[in-house]
């Protein structure tokens, strides 16, 4: 019947079958005749749950029955055979074929190819055989040897590890030929780093019972260094000059120490480039550095490169011309460019951007600067049209803060200097940005702006966040109390929230010395900072011992970026005992002294741009104490200080540094300045060829250190790197001072001088320094020589 009703609608298959519903359970059960041809009916069978499913088993039944009437069949099952070490389900990651998917032979060669790509098979076959329910297809593979050792020999310049670290192959890892063979570049690469470039490098694989040992032997040759640098056509600047402005140097007496003489081709394009920019900046606009010629003598490597210099062009006129927010007068004031003779094109890009970020400043953050050159060749000019699209003002809809999982939203947002709704700057965002870099909580700080409408932006915060928490461990060597050792546990971001607790101690043969610190940075959401300490010290010098406890409570208020002022007061009751019969009088007479009550003020600016590895920048302090008088206590007496210290780089990464230090102390009331508030100098932070406080005025009777009412000190360091990327540098000072008497002045013809040598390491636990000064006029009893250390980390 079914066969007549399809001849008679001229059909080609005939679907017939039956609905079965038992409660929730669905099944179809049909059968699909083809009109003109098979006398079998095929049977086809679905099923599923639900009477609201219904539009969903019927669509199987649709592809199921297409299947069968077009003669496709599904996947069934997809095996993977012969895998030792990589996982099935990764190798069924990179195929494109999947169960229940309709068989293809063309995807299969493409899974094929997937396969083998991954590098870990040195053979994949494919098995197709037909089951009930459709194809079974089985990915047959053979596994490359897995990676049994990887040995180096003949390497004496660089160690293993090193070498190791570059060949990027790990041990019992699938054997990949081409990844180590390429290795070998990577070798090659590290020892050309080094100055050696015959070195020569050969990987050898062996198979021993299915697995891998890779060797790579190493003939490293001879070192060569950069013994000369040659320029073929330049007449205006000399060698010299030019190379000055390079970071390769020629090797000299102290390579060894400064790293130089070594050829690395990036910075040598780096060099290349900066030659041209000099050019170019004092007026040869049209001058060509060509590519540098190497060459590998006997003795040494010589590069030359040629110039080509041009006509030198002078500046002609200069107009601004568009969008002016200021009259064009002032404006032509405000730019570099109009002073300087000859064409300088570093001095009007900083021009662009001074004209750029002052329109920024105002809350046209899409403004467009555009400098429009025309060379005048006859006369030998250049002449600027500076154009300005101002576009419309841009205000900050949100900040929006990422990143930040233990410091909270509001420690940040209180650093910024730009507020939601406000008028966009680029200066605010730019201090913002060192403001948040300044806590020290982050390890990165990331300043975005998201355009939201034509005039508005939000402004995204990204920060990563890095450990804050810092021990620190210190010690010093002398010889009244060998080892002394010092330890600090600070965390400066409590609990998110900014504030900092710092507890410390130091102990030695004879001294004890406790203090705990507590710093809220924003004392009732405002900018003012508010810290308590409370300290416990002892200290047991040759004819008295000090015993001092007390607290102090200080304000401070930012005056600037760099700058904040401080207010404080400090309360201490000090012991001191076992005073010997034959000590000072100065000493005698401190005996006597026990309270002291102390305001102080001070101004500090830091402009550091590291706490530790300082490349520019300064640090400034100047405070002031008042003790007794309305205040109360035993003490009467004034003292000030005055500290300055200037970092500034120079050439080969190298950086200076000089400090200055002077205090003077005035007893208000005769005999009411206690001998431990006089000034001492000496040690790691003063004269570093002396002892801690093995300098200054003595009893002209006892001939014992009893410190001066003024001192005065300088510092001169040269700073230089010793290995930039283990983060180590080598520091030589000069260091010169001396602490005066009551009735003595500053006299700069009596100063105590040393020099010395260092080594400072932002090292895996922290900041290490390490120094030795020699001690150039020694008294009797003093050492000719000291040495101090400090050490510090994160946690």
């Amino acid at each position: 019947m079914a066969r007549a009703i399809g001849l008679e609608i001229n059909a080609d298959y005939v679907v017939y079958g039956s609905l079965t519903k038992i409660g929730n359970y669905l099944s179809f059960d049909v059968s699909i005749l083809e009109v003109l041809g098979g006398l079998i009916p095929i049977p086809v069978y679905v099923e599923g749950m639900g009477i609201e499913n219904i539009a969903g088993i019927l669509g199987q039944l649709a592809q199921e029955i297409m299947l069968k009437v077009l003669r496709r069949e599904r996947i069934d099952q997809i095996l993977i055979t012969g895998n030792r070490r990589i996982e099935a389900n990764a190798i069924k990651a990179v195929i494109e074929s999947k169960e229940g998917n309709l068989f293809s032979p063309e995807t299969l060669r493409s899974d094929l190819k997937s396969i083998f790509a991954m590098g870990y098979f040195d053979d994949v076959k494919i098995d197709v055989e037909d089951s009930p329910k459709g194809k079974l297809v089985n990915f047959i593979v053979t596994e490359k040897p897995s990676i049994r050792e990887i040995t180096v020999s003949g390497n004496k310049k660089i160690e293993t590890v090193n070498l190791l670290e570059a060949i990027d192959i790990k041990a019992h890892s699938i054997l990949n030929l081409k990844k180590a063979k390429e290795a070998v570049g990577r070798i090659k690469a590290l020892y050309r780093e080094k100055g050696y470039y015959m070195a020569d490098v050969d990987c050898e694989v062996k198979y021993v019972n299915g697995e891998a040992s890779i060797h790579y032997t190493i003939d490293e040759g001879k070192k060569f260094a950069v013994k000369r640098i040659k320029f073929l056509g330049n007449t205006a600047f000399s060698d010299k000059e030019l190379k000055n402005l390079m970071s390769i140097k020629e090797k000299g007496l102290l390579s060894w120490i400064m790293g130089t003489g070594i050829l690395k081709k990036d910075e040598l394009e780096n060099d290349r480039n900066k030659i041209a920019a000099y050019y170019y900046n004092h007026g040869y606009i049209k001058a060509k550095v060509g590519e540098p010629e190497v060459h590998l003598e006997e003795d040494g490597i010589v590069i030359t490169l040629p110039i080509e210099e041009g006509p030198r062009y002078c500046i002609g006129q200069v107009d601004i011309v568009g969008d002016l927010i200021e009259p064009k007068e002032e404006m032509l004031k405000k730019i570099k460019i109009t002073k300087e003779v000859a064409c300088n094109r570093e001095v009007l890009r900083r021009d662009i951007l001074a004209l750029s970020d002052m329109y920024a400043d105002q809350g046209y953050a899409h403004v467009e600067v555009t400098p429009h050159i025309k060379i005048d060749e006859e006369n030998k000019r250049v002449n600027v049209d500076i154009n300005i699209n101002k576009g419309e003002k841009v205000y900050i809809d949100k900040i929006i803060i990422t990143g930040n999982t233990k410091t909270r939203d509001k420690v940040i947002r209180r650093e910024l200097k730009v507020q939601e709704k406000e008028l966009f700057s680029s200066t605010a965002l730019r201090q913002s940005s060192q403001m948040l870099n300044r806590l020290g909580y982050f390890e990165d700080v990331n300043l975005t702006t998201m355009e939201t409408a034509p005039n508005k932006i939000n402004l995204k915060v990204e920060v990563k966040e890095k450990p804050t928490g810092m021990f620190m461990i210190g010690g010093g060597y002398s010889s009244q109390e060998q080892l002394i050792g010092m330890a600090q546990i600070t965390q400066p971001n409590l609990f998110g929230r900014g504030q900092e607790l710092s507890v410390s101690a130091q102990l030695g043969s004879e001294t004890r010395r406790y203090i705990i610190s507590f710093t809220e940075p924003w004392v009732l959401d405002t900018r003012l900072s508010g810290t308590i300490n409370a300290f416990n010290w002892m200290y047991e010098y040759e004819d008295f011992t000090r015993d001092t406890k007390g607290g102090e409570v200080r304000f401070g208020y930012p005056l600037g970026i760099f700058t904040r002022g401080y207010l404080g007061y400090r309360f201490e009751n000090v012991d001191l005992s076992d005073v010997s019969e034959i000590a000072s009088v100065f000493i005698r007479k401190s005996k006597h002294i026990h309270l002291t009550s102390v305001i102080s003020g001070s101004l500090y600016r830091d402009s550091r741009d590291h706490p530790f590895f300082t490349n520019r920048g300064s640090i400034n302090r100047f405070s002031l104490d008042y003790a007794g008088g309305p205040l109360g206590g035993d003490s009467q007496f004034l003292k000030g200080e005055i500290n300055s210290g200037w970092f500034f780089p120079l050439m080969w990464d190298t950086v200076g540094f000089v400090r200055g230090s002077i205090g003077y102390a005035y007893e208000t009331k005769e005999g009411r300045l206690p001998v431990y508030e006089r000034f001492f100098l000496g040690g790691i932070y003063s004269l570093r060829g002396y002892e801690t406080w093995e300098v200054g005025p003595r009893d002209p009777e006892t001939n014992e250190i009893i410190g001066g009412n003024k001192m005065i000190f300088f510092n001169a360091e040269y700073m230089f790197p010793i290995s930039k990327e283990m983060g180590v540098r080598g520091v030589v000072f000069f260091d010169t001072g001396n602490a005066y008497d009551d009735d003595e002045g500053y006299d700069f013809g009596n100063m105590r001088h040393c020099v010395g040598f260092g080594v400072r390491w932002h090292s895996p636990f922290g900041p290490l320094r390490i120094e030795w000064g020699y001690n150039l006029n020694p008294d009797p009893d003093q050492s000719q020589s000291n040495f101090q250390f400090s050490m510090g980390g994160l946690f």
